[in-house]
């Protein structure tokens, strides 16, 4: 019995006993583990870095552009500044050629001032007023509209209607000869271009050289006073 008991033992211990070839393997499965984990998480790193380097590819495309655009704004903003200062010089010269052929009866458009005008607010002013005369006042603003639609049949750049519809040059008490002289003058303007464009300029008072097929449409009327009799 002790030697059958004995021989369980030592069974036993040779049974519970490994190889150094069984603790390699284990060794080396618990470290193939371990490499499959980083593997996994390198492999999640990278993907990630690579999307991290897409997206930087990207910021940097985008900043270029928009780097470009500004250049292009900034290019355009210059452009469209010297092209507004052109217009203003432009308007103002011919607004000085309406206002010369004023026949006398403000004598500040005989001064060589600075006519300006503001498209934004919808002012204009001679000299930095325009407290004139009220014919005066209507003088000058047809002036400046007139001088803005001329500027515009000149530079191709100032978009601009070539069409012009005035209907007002004989108000605030306008005397007649002062009307037909502007009316010469806008035609005289006017025929100087070779640019199709169109102006009708209502008038009651029109100058006689004027009042013909070339310039006229429709037939002409002179005022008509009617009143009817209470005790018809």
């Amino acid at each position: 019995q002790q030697i059958w008991n004995l021989q369980q033992e030592i069974q036993e211990s040779i049974s519970s006993i490994r190889s150094t070839a069984e603790v390699n393997r284990e060794e080396l499965y618990v470290k193939k583990g371990e490499l499959k984990a980083d593997i996994n998480s390198l492999t999640k790193q990278l993907g990630a870095l690579e999307q991290i380097a897409t997206l930087e590819a990207r910021v940097g495309q985008l900043e270029l552009r928009i780097g470009k655009l500004k250049k292009e704004i900034a290019s355009k903003e210059i452009l469209q500044a010297t092209r507004l200062i052109d217009v203003h010089k432009r308007v103002s010269k011919i607004a000085h050629e309406i206002l010369d052929s004023d026949l006398g009866r403000q004598e500040d458009f005989k001064q060589d001032r600075k006519v300006e005008f503001s498209f934004k607010s919808n002012t204009f002013s001679y000299g930095g007023k325009n407290n004139f005369s009220e014919s005066s006042v209507v003088f000058l603003k047809n002036s400046v509209l007139f001088a803005i639609f001329f500027t515009s049949l000149e530079l191709t750049y100032f978009r601009y209607p070539r069409f012009f519809l005035c209907d007002n040059t004989e108000d605030k008490g306008m005397e007649e000869e002062r009307s037909k002289s502007f009316q010469r003058k806008i035609v005289e303007i006017s025929n100087s271009y070779q640019v199709d464009h169109q102006i009708i300029l209502s008038t009651s008072k029109i100058a006689p050289e004027l009042n013909n097929e070339l310039y006229c449409i429709g037939e002409y009327y002179t005022c008509l006073l009617y009143t009817s009799d209470a005790a018809d």
